[in-house]
């Protein structure tokens, strides 16, 4: 109830699929079509909105291990968020 969630696919899951996924039944309820929608007064304090992404197949324990050594995974994120890892000293080492 502190916060909505933005759900995006990663290659071979289908979070759609309920019977594999529980909490989606519940989450399904509060689902938007649009990040315009999520009102916390309307949907009582979170809702749901699925982002359509382009799938990269890199988990975020690899993205960790690659910004630790100093790679910039150009397929997984942009700049900015490599500028930013690397000012906050994200992931180091």
């Amino acid at each position: 109830e502190q916060a909505h969630i933005c759900l995006m696919t990663r290659p071979g899951f289908d979070a759609s699929d309920e019977a594999d996924c529980p909490a989606m039944a519940f989450l399904n309820a509060y689902q938007v079509s649009n990040p315009e929608a999520l009102d916390r007064t309307r949907l009582g304090g979170y809702g749901l909105y699925r982002m359509a992404v382009t799938p990269v197949d890199l988990s975020s324990t690899a993205l960790r291990v690659r910004l630790s050594r100093d790679e910039i995974p150009n397929e997984a994120t942009s700049m900015a968020v490599i500028d930013y890892a690397r000012a906050h000293e994200l992931y180091r080492a």
